[in-house]
């Protein structure tokens, strides 16, 4: 009995490694007890096996059944009803009720005429990732109309929240005048229903020091599958020099690699009175600019599990006011990986790389250097307070679940870079879903403070109804 088992799990396990074909044959012994079971098992492993080569209509037929009366065996024949590889012929996305259909079969076109597989319900999922304005609200399937004519079903969900987060304060002068700081912004989200997104984000952290970034991000051109994404900033740096930079690119969504785009961005940098008397001069940069995204985490702001990454590289003219012209080069990367640990604790470990240099040698101008420092960079410092033409920035989390809405964590910031100083900071936050959206509240002290000189960090990310 036992050798009898052997010779049947054998069998089964031939089986198991032959690709699926036009019929499925197996010879048992009729002692064995869990034979139905193991029948069951194969002709099911034969179908799973044609659905993933596309026969998405594949079923088995017994065919015939013989018994051998000498060895009591039995013989089983089933034969394929139907065994052609079927196309997907349309794609219908099921909870787009806001998008316009223009929108909707730009999505939904890179799998027509693709096989109706389990490879490419695979694929869904991973393509959809890499739209910011979309998740799955279900498991994709597929589904018949007409006589021959398959459909691929794809539920998702929309996720164009029009959305603010930031703080504003007031910092008093001498003059009794006062200054407005703070750190804001805006998006609004599928404009038209063309799923266009607009970013408006400004910071200040005192008069000599503001940044204004407005971002235009357009999925879709027209019939193509690219987009364009387009982008203006200005910025005033320790009331030393003036920064204005235009950036245009085109965007296409990869399943593989995420989003890639690529174009050209132009800049000006003018000093100031007070950074003339300091020695700055006044350049422009004309650079070609090649950019990376891909988030592969199961939520934005509360994840558990999964990676994103977000790649950037800058080459191009670097032109000074008595028109002698550089090579200028920058790179830059930010990667984040959140792994699960045990029952409701996680880990999450996030790295910054920054470099910029003139190609050949010379001395990057201050307009060009990495700034960091602060809530989204290095916690327990003041906002941006380090500038270097290099850096190595590290931020780990131990996070604790404490149920579906709120994280409890720790955190340790550190950081490399051109000087002798080694920043690094210690604290603890919450993350918390509310009414008004998404709160942050973290507590940090740098090693050069004591406890009661930390600095807290709030943040509320909320829905503009």
């Amino acid at each position: 009995m036992l050798r009898s088992k052997h010779i049947i799990a054998g069998l089964l396990l031939m089986i198991r490694l032959l690709h699926a074909g036009d019929s499925l044959t197996v010879e048992i012994d009729s002692d064995i007890y869990d034979v139905s079971h193991q029948i069951q098992e194969s002709v099911k492993w034969w179908e799973e096996s044609a659905v993933s080569d596309g026969r998405l209509q594949a079923t088995l037929h017994l065919q015939s059944i013989k018994r051998n009366d000498i060895s009591g065996s039995i013989h089983l024949v089933w034969s394929n009803s139907y065994s052609e590889t079927v196309s997907i012929d349309s794609v219908v996305l099921v909870g787009t009720d806001q998008l316009s259909n223009r929108i909707i079969g730009r999505i939904g076109s890179p799998f027509v005429e693709r096989p109706a597989s389990a490879t490419t319900l695979a694929e869904v999922h991973t393509r959809l990732t890499n739209y910011p304005f979309l998740e799955l609200s279900d498991i994709p399937s597929y589904g018949r109309y007409g006589d021959e004519s398959i459909a691929l079903v794809i539920p998702v969900r929309s996720r164009f929240n029009n959305s603010f987060s930031g703080i504003v304060g007031y910092r008093p002068d001498g003059d009794r005048k006062g200054r407005i700081t703070g750190d804001l912004s805006i998006r609004l989200g599928n404009l038209f229903g063309s799923a266009t997104t607009t970013e408006l984000n400004w910071n200040s952290k005192d008069e000599r020091s503001q940044d204004l970034v407005f971002k235009e991000v357009i999925p879709f051109l027209g019939p193509f599958d690219s987009g364009a994404q387009f982008g203006f900033s200005q910025s005033l740096q320790d009331g030393l020099f003036l920064r204005r930079q235009a950036d245009v690119a085109l965007t296409s969504v990869f399943s593989r690699f995420g989003t890639l785009s690529a174009g050209i961005s132009k800049a000006a940098t003018t000093a100031t009175d007070l950074g003339v008397e300091s020695g700055i001069e006044g350049y422009s940069t004309r650079s070609i600019t090649l950019r990376q995204e891909l988030d592969r985490r199961n939520h934005s702001y509360l994840s558990t599990s999964g990676f994103s990454l977000d790649s950037r590289m800058d080459i191009g003219d670097l032109r000074s006011e008595d028109n002698k012209s550089k090579l200028l080069a920058m790179v830059s990367a930010k990667g984040e990986l959140v792994k699960p640990l045990t029952g409701p604790w996680s880990g999450s470990l996030t790295t910054s790389i920054g470099r910029s240099a003139i190609v050949g040698g010379g001395l990057v101008p201050e307009g060009e250097k990495f700034r960091y420092g602060g809530a989204a960079t290095l916690r327990g410092y003041q906002e941006k307070i380090f500038r270097s033409d290099w850096m190595v920035i590290q931020q780990f989390e131990l996070r604790y679940q404490l149920g579906n809405t709120v994280r409890l964590y720790s955190f340790l910031d550190g950081a490399q870079h051109s000087f002798p100083e080694r920043p690094l900071a210690v604290g603890i936050g919450l993350r918390q879903t509310t009414v008004l959206g998404l709160l942050t509240v973290e507590y940090a002290v740098n090693k050069e403070s004591r406890p009661s000189e930390g600095k807290i960090h709030i943040r509320i990310s909320g829905e503009i109804k």
